[in-house]
Formats: C-alpha cells, structure tokens, sequence
C-alpha cells in the first residue's frame, strides 16, 4: 500500500530529470535529502498574495546559492504545516509533506505517523481520504500515540474510512484520554454516553463530560471547543431549563456562533452547519427566557 501511495515520488523525479538531468537521484524510494526537497521546493505553486507566512518560510528555508535547503526536510514540512492555516494548502506543498512525514516516521520518530495521517484527515490540506488516514494511525496507535488513539477512535465512532464500530472507538478514546488527557476524547465520550453508543445511555454523565472537555480546551477558539459549547447549551436548554440555566445556555450558544465563524475561514468541515445550529438555539433560549420571565 505505501509503495503505491505517493504521487510525489513520480512528479518528483519527473521534475528533477527536467532540471538537473546530468545527476542520478536513484529511486525515489530512498529518502528525500536537502538537494532533492530544494528542487521540488524550489519550483513550489501556492497563492502568493494570501499565503504570506509560507512566502516567507521559503525565502529562509531555500538556499539558492547551493541549491539546497538550509534545513532538514522535515523541519521545513513542520514550517510549512503551521503556515497560513487560513488557507487551502497548495499540492506542491502538500506531496512534499506527505514524503518528509513519510520519511521522517520511518527513520526519525514514529509520531510522524500521526502527522501524516492528520493530512489526509482535515479539510484544510484539500486530499481528505479517511482510509489512508486511518492506514496511517494505526501506524501511529502501535506506537502509543495518544492522539492517534484519540482520532482512530472518532473513525470508528463516525464511520470514517472504516466501519463503525462504537465498542473499539469507546475502548480508543477511553485509551486516548487516559494517554493524552484530551479533551477531544473526552467530549467524544460525552456524546456516546448522550446517544447510548455502545454504553447505557447517560445525559447527566455526558454532561459532566462536556463540562471536563470545556476546562480541558478552555480558549482553545477550535471547532472543537465550539462543539463542547454547543452540547453544553443544549443540555442545560432542553433537559435542565431553570432560568438561570437557560441564559448559560444563550451565553453558550453566542460563544459557540463567533468560533464556529472563525472556524469557516480554516475550512473545518460541520462549522457552518454549527453556526447555524447555535443560531437557531439563540432563538430557542429567547423565546425560552421570555417564557420564564411571564411565570415569574
């Protein structure tokens, strides 16, 4: 499978034999060096305009005097990873990430693993594939990842490049809490304890995970705390419904809406979905609110 995965490896060699035909780079199944990373890098299409942030990682990472890198190429990968995240990441960009994690896992550090099945993940790197993703953390679960553990886990909660399966994702996320002290674990838990996946159903128990999900992503501003935010309001709206409970909500849901539209510009997927959800139970918690006011 890995042997076949990469089109880096073939538009790679193909540009090297354009631009420096007199050198023999062998097989491409050899790791990326310096010279090689700064002939692909070198040559890199991206929007210039709105990726200033990676502009200027490869006027400091690219040495065109010896034409070569003047770092490792995974180092550069984890540059050019956290860059102008606001953005659709370019292809060129992305293959050289995928090989420098690729390389970086097999001779480096097997936490690379995760790197690289992160990629094929999110939205952002604009090649989801939700069953390389999870080829790759299971990878990076056999080496005690806690955050492969964690997104493993919600694949097989989801369904995602794999078949459903709620007993291995509760095993996984109860796993990948306990390693990672995640808070994504976490909240994933509260939802199976809210809809009785694979465990009894339990509100009060998925609330007082959502609660621990919150303290653990306080001010994160992600999709994710977005998410515990919203679940918050929910419950405290339908299943508690004290006045005091449903203004926290209104105040849950009014956080939630301004992140989950902070979130549309990092092309996270469900965050319009969320924004509008949240607005809705802004109406909902209102009309609540006044219902209570008139019995008072």
């Amino acid at each position: 499978m890995e042997k076949t995965y990469f089109k880096y490896r073939t538009k790679l060699l193909a540009d090297i034999k354009v631009l420096r035909p007199d050198e023999d780079y062998g097989d491409l199944e050899n790791f990326m060096d310096q010279q090689i990373a700064y002939v692909f890098l070198s040559k890199a299409l991206y929007n210039f305009s709105k990726c200033k942030n990676t502009n200027q990682i490869m006027n400091r990472i690219l040495n065109r005097e010896n034409e070569e890198l003047n770092c490792s190429p995974i180092k550069a990968a984890e540059e050019l990873d956290k860059a102008d995240t606001d953005q659709i990441m370019s292809d060129d960009i992305f293959w050289f990430l995928e090989k420098a994690y690729y390389d970086a896992a097999q001779c480096i550090d097997l936490k690379y693993w995760f790197s690289l099945a992160r990629i094929y993940y999110y939205d952002r790197y604009g090649h989801v594939d939700f069953e390389k993703a999870v080829f790759f953390l299971e990878k990076a679960v056999a080496s005690v990842d806690g955050r492969a553990e964690v997104l493993l886990g919600k694949c097989y909660l989801l369904g995602e490049g794999v078949e459903q399966n709620y007993e291995k994702a509760f095993q996984l996320l109860l796993k990948g809490a306990l390693l990672d002290y995640s808070g994504e674990a976490v909240y994933l838990l509260g939802d199976m304890y809210l809809n009785g996946w694979y465990v009894e159903q339990d509100k009060p128990q998925a609330y007082q995970m959502y609660l621990r999900a919150h303290a653990l992503l306080a001010d994160s501003g992600g999709w994710l705390e977005a998410d515990c935010m919203y679940r918050l309001a929910e419950y405290e709206l339908h299943e508690i419904g004290t006045y005091y409970d449903v203004k926290s909500a209104l105040y849950y849901y009014q956080r939630a809406e301004l992140v989950y539209y902070d979130q549309m510009t990092h092309h996270i997927r469900g965050a319009e979905a969320g924004l509008h959800r949240c607005v809705q139970g802004q109406a909902e918690a209102r009309a609540k609110l006044m219902e209570l006011i008139e019995k008072m």
